[in-house]
């Protein structure tokens, strides 16, 4: 039997969406469908008017509204932005400050559950993570009851680098250290992989520029994993092939790492199955 880990999250914060016109305000901004949240948890972003990547989030649904979880590092403009954005909208955006994020790896739960889904028939916020599977689950808890949980269910706490190098290796940035606010682009960092864009749902903020990046092919950069094969490797490096620049290290966890990459490279290293190099080390492309 597996015994499950934990670690807590403590830069994430929560808040409350509610108001008659939630749904058609939510829907108007963000990245994926917020009518799925009706069965599933969702993972979403907020973009510019241009495109580029503000912030991201997850959002679930109880009976007083819409639960957004997102990181601190944008809590302030992302409020900022849907105060701008609701008008006349019958909308009501309240923080809460009562609840912590748990992330629990290695526990059994059943095998048919997709990401997103729910842990159990009554829709306690603890739900599959909708990014991908492999990442484990997340539970929206009571600061007051954590301890408690955590007793009952005997999990024992790990280093948050095994969290994050899982991250890594399943291709999934984290975007406090892999993206730019107002600079990156979602299809060039792997969001379309990892469930945070409905292609179907209609206009958002940003739709129209993401859509024809997607759809008449204009990508050139892509979020790629790598191994540090000798030397030393940091965040910010430049990689080069041939002495020629081809992209940038976005981040490590021991010897894992993501980068972004010149999709004309990337494809070049990878059937070649060539070494890249950065300034002190040495990288091989895996996926």
């Amino acid at each position: 039997m597996l015994t499950g880990k934990y670690i807590i999250l403590n830069d994430i914060k929560f808040l409350f969406i509610k108001g008659v016109d939630k749904y058609e305000f939510m829907q108007s901004i963000i990245t994926n469908d917020i009518n799925k949240t009706n069965n599933k948890v969702i993972y979403s972003c907020l973009l510019s008017p241009q495109g580029k990547f503000l912030s991201d989030f997850f959002i679930s649904l109880n009976n007083e509204g819409f639960i957004i979880e997102i990181n601190e590092i944008y809590l302030k403009d992302f409020i900022k932005k849907l105060d701008l954005y609701k008008l006349r909208s019958k909308v009501e955006i309240i923080n809460n400050n009562d609840f912590k994020l748990l992330i629990i790896l290695n526990s059994s739960i059943n095998p048919n559950l997709e990401e997103g889904d729910f842990i159990d028939s009554n829709k306690t916020i603890h739900y599959v993570d909708p990014r991908n599977k492999k990442l484990g689950t997340r539970l929206i808890i009571k600061k007051n009851d954590i301890e408690k949980y955590i007793e009952k269910q005997n999990l024992i706490k790990t280093d948050e680098n095994i969290y994050l190098q899982l991250m890594i290796e399943n291709k999934i940035p984290n975007s406090i250290y892999d993206l730019e606010i107002n600079k990156s682009l979602l299809l060039e960092n792997n969001f379309e992989n990892i469930n945070a864009i409905d292609w179907n749902k209609g206009c958002y903020i940003g739709q129209e520029i993401t859509a024809r990046m997607k759809y008449r092919a204009l990508i050139k950069k892509s979020l790629t994993t790598f191994d540090l094969t000798s030397g030393k490797i940091n965040k910010g490096d430049n990689i080069f092939h041939n002495e020629k620049n081809v992209g940038i290290v976005k981040s490590v966890v021991n010897s894992k790492g993501l980068a972004l990459i010149r999709k004309d490279s990337l494809e070049f290293s990878k059937n070649q199955n060539i070494y890249l190099n950065t300034k002190n080390g040495q990288i091989k492309i895996i996926n």
